[in-house]
């Protein structure tokens, strides 16, 4: 689970089951209670994990409050018979997430991506021996092709910047400029020819994927997104990351449509079908959730 935002718990148990719902419902029900009982010994307190209680309107309830951007993974599934809900037992990752959502923050890494990769001496960037020529200069077309997209899509103007705090009511803004994406030279690159890291690239299609999502291109999106999932299939954190971004598009695509400005209906559901293709990818079957939990 991806924790987006600021998560409230409880660290006294018969507050949690109360809230839980435990003992409301029968084992074949069609609604079941869920209890997620959350180690957090990793968490560094008030920074991963905060004590609110004295802030809490009921004291007695001992909240805690967990930061955002956490991924939360589940251990075990059990059912409690005694008190009749589902716990779940789940450990958290002890640092914040480090995945951006947002294009700005995207870009931003991209555009430190260039700049690593402009400081690369010629002779580290074209190591014959360790990255054969042929693959040197796949790398680099395609690198290059990706750049150009993201410049004919986004249109930047002459002085480009990105916003690196969302507190718009500070009278001092922090900006990071876009000198190294705005004056991309493809001529330039493509004689440096630099090592492209194959997480590099990844960051290039998150940034496409990010810019499709955003227009509501989700077919093209979900492209750029599993091309990404291909390079870095062992990060689960950002597996669970593109998922969401799209899900969030598409969420956003039909709430649109409902109202008589939104886009034609096809649109909906050739996005639903996008989203649907992401998470058959991306997301274990029910058969082998067991199994994944289990394993993990």
């Amino acid at each position: 689970m991806f924790a987006a935002s600021f998560l409230s718990a409880t660290r006294d148990l018969n507050v949690a089951l109360a809230f839980s719902g435990a003992g409301a419902y029968e084992a074949d029900s069609s609604v079941q209670s869920v209890l997620f009982d959350i180690n957090c010994n990793v968490l560094e307190p008030q920074i991963g994990v905060a004590d609110i209680g004295h802030l809490s309107y009921n004291v007695d309830e001992r909240e805690i409050l967990f930061a955002p951007l956490h991924i939360l993974t589940a251990n075990s599934v059990d059912y409690d018979e005694q008190e009749r809900v589902w716990r779940v037992q789940c450990s958290v990752n002890g640092e914040p997430d480090g995945i951006r959502i947002d294009l700005d923050q995207r870009l931003m890494e991209l555009e430190l991506s260039l700049r690593f990769l402009k400081s690369q001496s010629v002779e580290t960037g074209a190591d014959i021996e360790h990255n054969p020529r042929a693959e040197v200069d796949e790398e680099s077309a395609t690198f290059c092709a990706g750049v150009a997209c993201i410049l004919r899509e986004l249109n930047f103007p002459k002085k480009s910047y990105v916003t690196l705090d969302l507190n718009l009511n500070r009278s001092s803004i922090p900006l990071f400029e876009l000198n190294e994406l705005r004056t991309f030279d493809e001529v330039c690159f493509l004689r440096h020819k630099p090592q492209i890291h194959a997480k590099i690239i990844a960051i290039l299609y998150d940034c496409l994927g990010t810019i499709f999502k955003c227009k509501g291109r989700f077919q093209l999106a979900l492209d750029y997104y599993s091309k990404a999932a291909t390079l870095d299939e062992e990060d689960l954190r950002m597996a669970l990351t593109r998922k969401l971004e799209v899900r969030k598009g598409y969420e956003d695509l039909r709430y649109r449509a409902t109202n008589s400005n939104g886009p034609p209906a096809n649109i909906v559901t050739n996005s639903f079908g996008a989203l649907s293709t992401l998470a058959q990818a991306q997301l274990p079957s029910k058969h082998n959730l067991k199994r994944l939990v289990k394993h993990h």
